[in-house]
């Protein structure tokens, strides 16, 4: 009985905070149309900004609040610096890694969730309060994270997507973005690595008919770079060449928004050129 009560008492508990966060949005819905545009980029891991860095730079640049928020720290990843580091010592470097990308973007300070890594789909529900929290804390417009594919297939990349869409759907009044990359993009991508000896496979393109947006950055290569580079364990040499010489033939990069939503505009209108 008492086990029963608890469990009772949490889905009470619960219910009550997401009527007050829909209530919250609900009030604020009429004041967001004249506020500047609050976007909270989510990540799986650090260095999963590098897939979308151009657009974050250019949001960034027009004066837009970019909250890069990384649910792991990637602790359980490869550490190909030759430093063979591991566990909590790789986690802190790599969140060091990604506090330079996001400076060489111009983003805002980044959060770090520290949720394990590759466990995320374990932690469904205490990730899914820490963003609804969030949104009210930064007054978020936008959530912008992977396409539910990953892009290259990652469970945490598609559990951090899956969690951004099921928050969405219970605040209409956010408008939701995808980043993905094309099947020309990712092969484009493949060519160039295999040509410095890397083999990388990007498994989960999309079709270019999928894409709703193409975003022009070709005006901040030298940030993607930086951003890239910024990454020592997880981008050796080569990856850089074959990144450097992506970026000099790929010049957009590319949005989903699946949803037709009127602060989708909004958003258009602070890319557009």
């Amino acid at each position: 009985m008492i086990k029963f009560l608890a469990r009772n008492k949490l889905s009470v508990l619960h219910c009550i905070f997401a009527m007050a966060l829909l209530l919250f949005y609900s009030k604020a819905h009429a004041q967001q149309q004249g506020d500047s545009v609050k976007v909270i980029a989510l990540f799986a891991h650090p260095d999963d900004e590098t897939w979308i860095a151009g657009t974050l730079a250019k949001l960034a640049d027009r004066g837009v609040h970019v909250r890069p928020v990384y649910v792991t720290s990637g602790d359980r990843g490869s550490d190909r610096s030759g430093r063979r580091l591991t566990g909590r010592t790789l986690a802190a470097v790599r969140e060091g890694e990604g506090h330079k990308a996001v400076a060489a973007l111009g983003l805002n300070h980044e959060i770090y969730w520290r949720i394990a890594d590759g466990q995320t789909r374990d932690k469904i529900q205490p990730i899914t309060n820490q963003l609804e929290k969030l949104i009210i804390k930064e007054k978020a417009t936008h959530i912008l994270t992977f396409h539910p594919n990953g892009i290259t297939g990652n469970r945490d990349h598609k559990t951090v997507s899956d969690i951004a869409t099921e928050v969405v759907k219970k605040l209409p009044e956010l408008s939701l973005i995808y980043f993905a990359a094309t099947q020309q993009r990712a092969q484009l991508f493949e060519q160039l690595a295999k040509a410095q000896g890397v083999p990388y496979r990007i498994k989960y393109a999309v079709a270019e008919s999928d894409i709703t947006t193409k975003v022009d950055v070709s005006a901040y290569r030298s940030e993607r770079e930086l951003a890239f580079s910024a990454h020592k364990t997880q981008f050796p040499a080569p990856m850089i060449r074959a990144f450097e010489a992506f970026l000099s033939q790929s010049q957009y990069e590319e949005l989903i928004m699946p949803y037709a939503h009127p602060l989708n505009a909004q958003l258009l209108r602070k890319l557009s050129d």
